[in-house]
């Protein structure tokens, strides 16, 4: 079943490119839709069946959470990041600016997963396994996570922009704004939670940005080196 979420994200991007170009706004709308279908999955599915199926599967759980609710999330999700790649529009900026830009935020989507590999590459975290066994998770401060609250998030947003400059039109910026958008506001939700279950994630998150470093000389040079 895993090895079909790559073959349904290639025809979910193919109709989607065929809507944009039939429809009025039609980006937009396709954008939309996969960012609200990824809502569906994650925040009225998964998030929100959490404690009724481990008191129904026990350790079983999150199998079940998984098939039914996460894999068609990621579906979407994967269309909605790589979408702006395909939009085709007016050139919103002299080309060798939208090149730079683009270069920044795809090389510094690299290096905070390089540095990030040990929590970035854990399933447990990327697949949202400790919301449904909290005993599992742990407020994690050292490393990329004394720069960055969400680093998967700032690579998400970084990449997904990148991959909009590259194609260098408001159409696909304005989509990759959109799914950035939806990766702030589960970040909100994400963090009402760990706040509740754990008080001292409060004093974490009043001293570390979510998103973006607000040092980014020291930022990049953690980032190039490793040292803090």
């Amino acid at each position: 079943m895993l090895a079909g979420v790559p073959m349904v994200t290639a025809i979910g991007l193919l109709v989607g490119i065929r809507m944009a170009h039939l429809l009025p706004g039609g980006a937009l709308l396709v954008e939309a839709l996969c960012i609200l279908w990824m809502g569906l999955c994650m925040y009225a599915g998964f998030w929100h069946h959490r404690t009724r199926y481990r008191q129904r599967y026990g350790m079983q759980a999150y199998r079940h959470l998984f098939f039914r609710f996460l894999l068609p999330f990621f579906v979407g999700a994967n269309i909605a990041l790589y979408f702006p790649l395909l939009v085709d529009g007016t050139p919103l900026l002299p080309r060798s600016l939208a090149y730079s830009l683009a270069a920044y935020a795809i090389v510094s989507m690299q290096l905070i997963e390089l540095r990030g590999t040990q929590i970035v590459w854990d399933f447990e975290w990327r697949g949202f396994v400790y919301s449904v066994f909290p005993e599992r998770g742990h407020i994690v401060t050292a490393g990329i996570f004394r720069w960055l609250r969400h680093p998967v998030y700032s690579a998400g947003m970084r990449f997904s922009l990148g991959l909009a400059l590259l194609r260098n039109n408001w159409r696909a910026v304005a989509c990759s704004l959109l799914l950035c958008a939806a990766m702030w506001y589960w970040g909100t939700v994400e963090e009402s939670d760990l706040q509740r279950s754990d008080a001292r994630y409060t004093g974490y998150r009043t001293r570390v940005p979510a998103y973006f470093a607000t040092r980014p000389v020291q930022f990049w040079r953690f980032l190039l080196t490793g040292r803090d």
